[in-house]
């Protein structure tokens, strides 16, 4: 069951960020349908706001319309994932090169919070939230290339990595050598050392993309 909808933001906003959440973590499963009338009920709304969300879930590619059907939580294959980092590595090191040159000392605390947060949901066992500070991690670090579109695209491609990861499991077993990964990103951004972090940035989504062909089961 969805939780209620509260009165923080508009009716569609709140709905699109359950609903997204919900396909995210696999609470709602690839190819599973998804009707207005069924959502509707479930957050206590009507189905016009929930028609707004479905929409923008679409633009995000999470969802595939059926016509006269609903919507379709959209499919992951191998090739789509090899797609989203193939896109990761022309973005995330040229970003990485310019958070070293134009991070600001005060915005440097966020990303060894996050690094140690992922680290303490890696010990905890709780691998769905180690995955959320991934993304996390890899939109704040982002942001401090101070490109907002930049960050924009990051944010999206990094979604739909999130959501393959959490779906598949695959990094479970090298969450540690992904920390370890993060950190060195994270040294050279503050030691404004723009070609060693756009290196590590490269080698660290190399070494995930591996890591997913070695594990995966997707065909």
């Amino acid at each position: 069951m969805l939780p209620n909808i509260g009165r923080n933001g508009t009716l569609s906003e709140q709905a699109y960020q359950i609903l997204k959440k919900r396909i995210i973590d696999s609470t709602f499963l690839p190819g599973q349908l998804l009707t207005e009338e069924m959502l509707a009920e479930q957050l206590g709304i009507s189905r016009t706001p929930i028609r707004a969300a479905l929409k923008q879930l679409e633009h995000d590619g999470l969802v595939a319309l059926r016509s006269g059907r609903g919507v379709e939580v959209a499919r992951v294959s191998l090739r789509d994932v090899q797609e989203w980092f193939e896109c990761r590595l022309a973005l995330e090191p040229f970003a990485a090169k310019l958070a070293a040159i134009r991070r600001q000392p005060e915005q440097m605390a966020r990303l060894g919070e996050l690094i140690a947060d992922q680290d303490r949901a890696r010990q905890d066992g709780e691998y769905v939230r180690y995955v959320e500070l991934d993304h996390d991690f890899h939109v704040a670090l982002a942001s401090l290339a101070g490109n907002s579109r930049l960050v924009e695209m990051i944010d999206r491609l990094n979604v739909q990595v999130q959501r393959f990861l959490i779906l598949s499991q695959t990094l479970y077993q090298s969450s540690l050598a992904a920390l370890s990964e993060h950190e060195s990103i994270r040294a050279a951004v503050e030691l404004g050392k723009p070609e060693a972090a756009a290196s590590f940035m490269e080698q660290h989504i190399r070494e995930v993309l591996s890591r997913i062909s070695r594990g995966t089961i997707l065909d």
